[in-house]
């Protein structure tokens, strides 16, 4: 099931077109960087996100940004306290939208 999630978010990338930056686009990331934060404080195992985002064809340079995403996400503790965890996801999501918009 969590498996089943996790393929779900990602399987938004392929829906934004990778010519141009758009506002849309920022939003998907956003989307996508809490999900995979997600899953990260919800303990789903590292390689099970991978294997996810390895079944989920994108294009390669969102496959690196993707795979980037994983190995941040997974860098950072797990919080026990709910609300901590709500923030962490929130915040990485963040970090990545406002990195996003930056570009455009």
């Amino acid at each position: 099931m969590k498996k089943i999630l996790v393929t779900l978010i990602l399987s938004l990338i392929i829906t934004s077109p990778a010519i141009a930056i758009s506002e849309d686009q920022c939003r998907v990331m956003k989307e996508v960087a809490e999900g995979i934060m997600d899953a990260r404080q919800a303990g789903i195992d590292i390689l099970d996100v991978t294997d996810a985002m390895d079944s989920v064809k994108t294009k390669k340079g969102v496959d690196y940004l993707v795979k980037s995403m994983i190995k941040s996400a997974y860098l950072e503790p797990v919080y026990n306290v709910p609300k901590l965890k709500e923030q962490v996801i929130k915040d990485f999501g963040v970090s990545y939208y406002l990195a996003c918009s930056s570009i455009e």
